[in-house]
């Protein structure tokens, strides 16, 4: 009887290290990216100041406010020509201490946007001193980032979750080798 080759299982542990830390630092690269995407802001505009701005023409851009100055901020826009840029509510996200609060349409692209202290504030008292700002960038487009977003939750828990289970296979698969390889040594 031949003896009874010896089985290799380095290949199966660096899959499993591959998919655990590969994928994994993958993933959390794509987070970041992920996260990096909402929170790219294209201008800081300090309080009490007429900016001026040039975007794209014809699209649409979002205000963020601070959070906690959510109804006390109004803003107010005019493009090149001088036409009102319409600003109207944004859908209530945050990031990094700032909150959604007015889109307006960019017209002509040459922006000038100002944001004061609204007539009414909601805290009562509260008065702008300047030193405030407030943030302008593209709309969130939860559609178009969602198959961005699916990937890389999957690459993010997925990929982690298959190398161990390659790695927990592997080990049981090599546990019962070695008990056999035993086994029939102790037959001979």
């Amino acid at each position: 009887m031949h003896p009874r080759r010896r089985r290799s299982f380095r290949p199966f542990y660096t899959l499993a290290a591959w998919l655990v830390l590969g994928l994994g630092v993958g993933g959390a690269f794509l987070v970041g990216l992920a996260v990096d995407r909402l929170g790219a802001w294209d201008h800081q505009v300090a309080l009490l100041e007429d900016a001026e701005l040039t975007f794209p023409r014809s699209q649409e851009r979002w205000i963020w406010l601070p959070e906690e100055r959510l109804g006390d901020i109004a803003c107010m826009g005019t493009d090149g020509s001088g036409a009102d840029l319409p600003m109207r509510p944004a859908l209530g996200y945050d990031h990094d201490g700032y909150a959604s609060a007015f889109r307006f349409p960019t017209g002509d692209g040459a922006v000038t946007l100002r944001c004061d202290g609204a007539p009414s504030p909601a805290t009562s008292g509260w008065t702008p001193s300047g030193t405030e700002s407030v943030r302008v960038a593209e709309p969130v487009d939860r559609a178009g980032d969602l198959p961005f977003l699916q990937a890389t939750f999957i690459l993010t828990l997925g990929g982690p979750a298959l190398g161990l289970v390659v790695l927990a296979g592997t080990l049981v698969t090599h546990a019962v080798a070695k008990a056999r390889d035993a086994a029939g040594r102790r037959r001979r």
